[in-house]
């Protein structure tokens, strides 16, 4: 998750992720009425500076939606095999914590093919064609320019296996400038 701090942060929130925590949260106001739609950023727009700490995010699923991009590579390499599964159902079980190889077994798959659908879709989906897919959460600037404006430093944590396209990818999110080099 995006705090890691086991409890509470410094502006009294649960450490949550924004993609599935925050944006949950029932919205307080309407879409451009210029304030925050989310209790969890008004009240970080609120509080008292707190210069010198430092907060993590989990980027993938957490700062930016990659949900389009790992479902349209899964379709790619099952579409190249003629494998029919439901990746709506492969999805849902990837949400919760099994990898790849393991989603489809249950949708019918062998050990070993479900194995190499898991190494191809591993090997495509941090390429720069899909990447292009990512968007951020809605409340994602919003969040880190709050906390940036309060004196936090920013960083963030990731899994994947080719990080060099991570920077080019922060970029054209326009989240580059937020976190610490």
């Amino acid at each position: 998750y995006n705090v890691r701090c086991g409890g509470r942060c410094a502006f009294g929130l649960f450490c949550l992720p924004v993609g599935r925590a925050v944006r949950s949260i029932p919205s307080i106001e309407a879409s451009g009425t210029g304030r925050f739609r989310y209790p969890a950023v008004r009240r970080i727009r609120d509080a008292q500076p707190v210069k010198g700490r430092v907060i993590a995010f989990d980027l993938d699923g957490t700062l930016i939606s990659c949900a389009q991009r790992q479902q349209a590579v899964l379709r790619a390499v099952l579409c190249t095999r003629r494998d029919e599964v439901d990746v709506g159902e492969i999805w849902a079980a990837k949400r919760r914590g099994l990898p790849t190889r393991a989603a489809l077994e249950p949708a019918g798959m062998d050990v070993e093919t479900s194995a190499e659908i898991g190494r191809s879709w591993q090997s495509l989906v941090e390429e720069p064609f899909w990447l292009q897919l990512d968007q951020c959460f809605v409340d994602t600037q919003p969040l880190l320019q709050a906390l940036r404006h309060k004196g936090c430093e920013l960083t963030f944590l990731s899994a994947r296996s080719k990080p060099w396209w991570l920077e080019p990818q922060l970029r054209r999110l326009g989240l580059d400038h937020y976190f610490a080099e």
